[in-house]
């Protein structure tokens, strides 16, 4: 992780240069109103945020966009929140790495937007159209030419018709112009199979890791991006975690590659096993990640409900959302190997984002709460917003231009 020290020097460098565009700034460096968050609110109903210190009222459905100054600064109100309704329950968001555009699912309305910062749709994206498409979760590739949706009408948070049942898939399209790869429409799990477990899903630039049920088990498959039409690589299976109630997750973790984590009273956090030999490319399941090292000591994980990873390759972190609490793991880095670390949070956490400002904002369903890593592994909550009558299951950032 940068110090502030680095970070600054990083900011003055940009100025020196003219660039003026608020893409970076320091650890704990106030007055950045372009520094915006992106909430999903869900519901029906008021929902109350004290917004520039301020108690201010909005109306769920709708995309909160909320400077993050106005969430953590009091004074006078000055339109640092807004909010744009939605016709129906947003799922879930994931905003690109510079912060220019955020990709939001509607279940229900069969839509996936590409948006600008100011939740405008962006000129050029039109989504391909697929009979009875129910979008939830959504994955970027990480050079952002593909994104991938998961199609799964039995999510019972989708609000989506699934009478009668019918076979959960995984869309795959250009990130660009929405459009559907070619063989980019999957299915990865019959009305069957997903009665006994949920699906998730990730991908690198050349891979989509899909983690389906399967015959009352799990299994791995990977597909190559290159080639969709090709039929994928399959993993053996994994046996003593199907259920329709255990929540999964597949997500890339620093240094590369993927882990995976199955909910549940028995649930495990474990590596993904990749072999790229050309004659022998495989995919399995690998050990299971019990804990991460802490300054000579262990800190557990146990089965996390979701694994985010900030994507910023001199600024690695991968987050492990658990029901036991929050552990950040930072990464080995090329200019120091030996910074491994790992800190936890006790926090209940549904999404994760990392900003450019150095902070780190965690959404617990009903409230934002800010986090200060500069002094990592010691990562105190510098601060709480609450979504009082509202709740989200994801979170995104963007910068205004």
């Amino acid at each position: 992780m940068r110090t502030r020290g680095h970070q600054i020097q990083s900011l003055l460098g940009l100025l020196a240069l003219g660039l003026l565009v608020l893409v970076a700034c320091t650890g704990s460096f106030e007055g950045n109103p372009n520094l915006k968050l992106v909430v999903p609110l869900r519901g029906t109903g008021a929902v109350s945020v004290v917004c520039d210190g301020i108690a201010q009222s909005f109306t769920a459905p709708g995309l909160l966009l909320a400077s993050t100054d106005a969430l953590t600064n009091s004074g006078v109100a000055n339109a640092g929140c807004s909010l744009q309704a939605t016709p129906g329950q947003p799922y879930d968001i994931i905003g690109t790495n510079t912060g220019s555009a955020v990709f939001v699912s509607q279940p229900a309305q069969g839509a996936i937007q590409r948006l600008t910062p100011a939740l405008t749709l962006v000129a050029g994206f039109a989504l391909a159209a697929i009979p009875g498409f129910c979008p939830t979760r959504l994955a970027l590739s990480p050079d952002e030419t593909k994104l991938v949706a998961l199609d799964d009408p039995a999510d019972l948070q989708s609000n989506c018709v699934n009478t009668p049942p019918r076979a959960s898939r995984v869309a795959v399209f250009d990130a660009v112009t929405g459009a559907l790869l070619p063989g980019g429409l999957l299915t990865v799990a019959t009305e069957t199979d997903r009665r006994d477990g949920q699906i998730a899903f990730a991908l690198d630039n050349s891979a989509l890791i899909v983690l389906e049920p399967f015959a009352a088990a799990y299994r791995l498959e990977r597909y190559n991006l290159a080639n969709l039409n090709v039929l994928p690589l399959q993993s053996s299976r994994l046996d003593g975690f199907s259920s329709s109630t255990n929540a999964v997750d597949v997500g890339r973790i620093g240094g590369g590659g993927f882990a995976v984590t199955i909910g549940g009273g028995n649930g495990q956090t474990l590596n993904v096993v990749l072999q790229d030999a050309q004659s022998n490319p495989t995919v399995q399941f690998g050990a299971p990640i019990n804990a991460v090292s802490q300054i000579d000591q262990l800190r557990a994980i146990g089965p996390a409900n979701r694994i985010v990873n900030n994507r910023i390759a001199d600024n690695s972190l991968t987050a492990f959302l658990a029901a036991s609490g929050l552990v950040l793991k930072r990464d080995t880095q090329a200019s120091n190997p030996k910074v491994i670390d790992a800190a936890r949070v006790g926090l209940t956490a549904l999404d994760i984002v990392f900003p450019p400002d150095g902070f780190i904002w965690v959404l617990t369903g009903f409230s934002l709460q800010k986090l200060d890593p500069f002094t990592f592994p010691n990562v105190p909550i510098v601060s709480s917003v609450s979504l009082s009558g509202g709740s989200a299951l994801a979170l995104a950032w963007v910068i205004e231009p």
